[in-house]
C-alpha cells in the first residue's frame, strides 16, 4: 500500500470520527459509542498494514508510520517534525485525568529501557559495518538523511572522500569479510525488527490508556497528521513537570504565609504581655506616691 492509499484511507477514517464526536456532543442520533469503536477498530488495522509495510514511496526513505505523522492526508504536505505546540495543545484538550498521565509516564519509561540497548546496539554494529556516512533514519525516527538534506557540492565531496577511505581499506587489507558483513546485516535486520515491535507496543500502550472518546478526540485533533505517539507523549510529560513545578511553588508560597501569619501572632502577643508587664510595674510606684502625698 503506498503512502498515497494510506492517506486517503486514514482521511475518510478521521472524517468519519468527526461527524460521530459532533452527533455524540449534540446528543443526536442516540449513543455513538459503538460507531467510535467501529471506526477506531478500523483504524487500528490500518496501522497493522503500515507496520507490515516495508518502506513508503516517500523520498526521505522514512518508515510508513513516521511518513504517515509528517504528511498531511489533505493537501499531502510534509513537514520537517512532529508539532510539538499541536500534540501539547490536544493532550491538554483531552481532559487526561491524573492516573492516565501517570500510567503513560510509567509506561514510557518501561519502554524507554527496553529500547535503549537495542539502538545502543545498531549503532554500534552501524559504526563496525561503515555505515555511519549513510542514513540513520532507521534507527532514529526524528532525524532526516544527511544525504538528502545536504547540497549537491557537499554531496559529491563527501562521495568522494568515502571512495578515498573505501579504497585505503581495500588497500590495507582491513575490511571485513563478506562472512562478517553478512552476519552482522541478519543482526541488524533482527534489532531493526524488534525496535519496530517496541515502537508499536509503545504506541499501543499509549493509546490504549485513552477511552473510546479521548481516542476519537486524538486522531480527529490531530488532523490532518496521523497522531504522532512519542510526540503526544512527551507533551503528557511535560504536563506532569509543569503541575509538579506549580504545586511545589504552591506549597512554597502556602509556606511563606504560614511562617509570615506565625510571625505576626507572636509579635502581637509579645507586645501585649510587655504591655501586662509595665502596667503592673507601674502599679507600685503610684501606691507608693499616694502614701507621700497623705503623709
Amino acid at each position: 500500500m503506498s503512502l498515497q492509499q494510506l492517506l486517503a484511507e486514514y482521511g475518510q477514517l478521521v472524517r468519519q470520527l468527526a461527524v460521530a464526536l459532533q452527533l455524540h456532543e449534540k446528543g443526536l442520533g442516540g449513543s455513538q459509542e459503538a460507531r467510535l469503536q467501529e471506526l477506531l477498530l478500523r483504524c487500528l488495522y490500518l496501522m497493522s498494514s503500515v507496520g507490515r509495510a516495508k518502506q513508503t514511496e516517500h523520498r526521505t526513505g522514512r518508515p510508513d508510520m513516521l511518513a504517515l505523522c509528517l504528511t498531511s492526508y489533505e493537501t499531502g504536505e510534509h513537514i520537517p517534525e512532529p508539532s510539538k505546540e499541536r500534540h501539547a495543545a490536544v493532550a491538554a484538550a483531552l481532559g487526561l485525568s491524573r492516573e492516565q498521565k501517570l500510567r503513560i509516564t510509567q509506561g514510557s519509561a518501561v519502554f524507554k529501557q527496553l529500547m535503549t540497548p537495542v539502538l545502543t546496539e545498531l549503532r554500534q554494529l552501524q559504526q563496525q559495518a561503515g555505515s555511519s556516512s549513510r542514513c540513520s533514519s532507521t534507527v532514529s525516527d526524528s532525524s532526516v538523511c544527511q544525504d538528502a538534506s545536504q547540497a549537491p557540492a557537499a554531496q559529491q565531496q563527501q562521495q568522494q572522500q568515502q571512495r578515498q577511505q573505501l579504497r585505503r581499506q581495500l588497500e590495507g587489507g582491513d575490511l571485513p569479510s563478506l562472512h562478517e558483513q553478512q552476519r552482522h546485516a541478519a543482526r541488524m535486520k533482527l534489532l531493526l525488527r524488534k525496535d519496530a515491535l517496541l515502537r508499536a507496543a509503545a504506541a499501543s500502550y499509549a493509546f490504549g490508556c485513552l477511552s473510546t472518546l479521548q481516542l476519537a478526540q486524538l486522531h480527529v485533533y490531530c488532523s490532518p497528521y496521523y497522531p504522532h505517539p512519542l510526540t503526544f507523549v512527551t507533551a503528557i510529560m511535560e504536563q506532569m513537570e509543569q503541575e509538579r513545578q506549580q504545586q511545589q511553588q504552591g506549597a512554597l508560597q502556602q509556606l511563606l504565609l504560614d511562617s509570615e501569619s506565625c510571625a505576626g501572632g507572636s509579635s502581637s502577643s509579645s507586645s501585649s504581655s510587655s504591655g501586662r508587664r509595665r502596667g503592673s510595674s507601674s502599679a507600685p510606684n503610684g501606691a507608693a506616691a499616694q502614701a507621700m502625698c497623705i503623709g
